[in-house]
This record gives structure tokens, sequence and C-alpha cells, in this order.
């Protein structure tokens, strides 16, 4: 089974990479020196873990990927030079999760960047195939057309712009290839970006045996992949399946369920009436799950 079709990976371009941008000059400053301190940090042979972990949460965080791409390698702890090869496509597809990992992946088009939202292209159908052949063999006879009313001297004044309906037509049908050139790109970066989260995921499952696939997962990897690349991505979503997220891949929701029953004191502290109105209505815990 295929995340929809095999096309060709593409490399992720820069442009894809989501900055902050500067609206105003006072909060420009700012992010520059926060950028200038984060990398100050990040320079140091002794990296303070602390500090990085304070700009991470706080507004607009690392600020840009290219500081995220060698924070969070730091942060998590992991060693890029020994990053476990991919195993091969039939260990990863033979995983007792995979099927599930593909219709989540299928159905994550929101989780990509701007643009690459999936569109049949134009010229591939076959409508639009006949009709833009109609287009042409009309053009071509009324050209015609107008050319015999010039032979025998019936000359009309519409003749001058029937003369320039094949190159109308022509530049028109390149314009549209174009577009759906760029269409068709994105859609092979999206496709190809699918494959990799999915590849993604499935490495960390098949190295871990123990771990168990949730849905909501895969919204967590993509993050990381559209960041730092999969083999990058793979090692930090590797090393939090086995600590930050590891409560949740168990086999049963025994302890989703216990970390759960934190979320009323948590709200309580915000807002308390919404807790007292929660829990007179006995809102039950397992419909968090979904949020």
């Amino acid at each position: 089974m295929k995340v929809e079709n095999d096309a060709a990976r593409e490399p992720i371009p820069k442009s894809h990479e989501i900055e902050y941008s500067e609206t105003k000059s006072d909060e420009g400053e700012k992010t520059k020196e926060k950028v200038q301190q984060i990398k100050k940090i990040l320079a140091e042979d002794s990296v303070n873990i602390n500090k990085l972990q304070e700009f991470a949460i706080s507004p607009g965080g690392f600020v840009t990927n290219e500081i995220r791409q060698e924070a969070w390698p730091k942060m998590v702890g992991i060693d890029l030079e020994s990053i476990p090869p991919k195993p091969d496509e039939e260990t990863l597809h033979g995983h007792r999760d995979y099927n599930q990992v593909v219709l989540d992946v299928n159905r994550s088009l929101k989780r990509f960047p701007p643009g690459l939202r999936e569109r049949r292209p134009y010229f591939l159908t076959k409508q639009n195939k006949n009709k833009s052949q109609m287009l042409k063999n009309l053009a071509y006879h009324m050209y015609e057309i107008c050319c015999l009313y010039i032979k025998i001297g019936q000359r009309s004044n519409s003749c001058g712009t029937v003369r320039k309906i094949p190159q109308l037509i022509k530049r028109k049908e390149t314009k549209e290839m174009a577009k759906w050139k760029s269409k068709n790109m994105d859609e092979n970066i999206r496709l190809g970006l699918q494959d990799q989260l999915v590849d993604l995921i499935m490495r960390v499952l098949v190295r871990h045996e123990e771990l168990h696939y949730y849905q909501g997962y895969h919204d967590i990897c993509v993050t990381f992949l559209l960041v730092v690349g999969e083999d990058v991505a793979f090692a930090l979503v590797d090393k939090l399946s086995m600590n930050h997220l590891r409560d949740f891949m168990d086999a049963d929701m025994d302890r989703t369920k216990h970390i759960l029953n934190y979320m009323y004191p948590l709200i309580g502290r915000v807002n308390p009436n919404l807790r007292d109105f929660m829990e007179s209505i006995a809102f039950n815990i397992t419909g968090w799950n979904p949020w």
C-alpha cells in the first residue's frame, strides 16, 4: 500500500520554511536581539539547555527554522553522526500499524506548507483534453474561413481578430501549462513529504516494537519533518517517543486516562466556573482524547 501514488520525492524548498516577519521596527529589533542571544548560546562549547528551553517557550520560539535545526538536536540530546539507517521498505510496510498510519497521513493535507494542495492537473483529464482540442479545431476553422473571405474579396472587419485566434489559443495554453507545471510540482512535493512522514513514523515503531501508534502522533512528527528533514526528525521523534510521549504509546489507554485526570485541576486554576460546570454535567475525561 502506497501513500496515494508513487510520485518521486522532491527536496523541500527553503521557500516552504515558515519564518516570522518583522511587522514593526521595535519588534524587529527585539527579534534580532533574541536571535543573536540564541546563536551565542548555541556557539558555546557547553550549551545552556535551560536557557534554550526558556527561549523555546517564549513568544516566537526560536524565530527561524535555521535556529531550530541547530537547537532542537542539542535540546533533545541526540548525536547527528550516529543516526541509524532506514530499514528496507518491506520491513517498514509490514508493521501492524502501517495501514492506519497511511490513512492518517493521507488526511493530513492541512499540516503541509501553503500551496501544496491536492489538485487534479488541468491537462491530465480526458474531458479537458477534448475541450482543448475542440478549441484548437474551432480556431483554425475560423481562421480558414476568414482567409477564404479575403481571397474572394469579401473582407470583414473582424478578420484581423479572427486571424489572431490561433495565436491567442496557443498563448492561453502556454499559460495554462505553466500553471499546471507549478501545481504538479507542488503536488509531487506534497506526496514526497507524505511518503517521508510515513517512513519517519514507521522507523520509530519498527525500532521499538513495544510502542503503539496513536492518532495525532503524525501531527507531532510532521512538525519535525518540515523543519529538519526525515533523518534528523526520526532521531528527534525516536528520543521523544521513548520519553515525553511514552505514556501515550502503550497498547491500551490506561496511563493516558490517568494523565487526563489532571485536566480538571488545571482548568480549575484558570477558570473555576468552567471546571465546576464540567463536573456538574459529569463530563467524561475520555472526551479530552480528540482534543
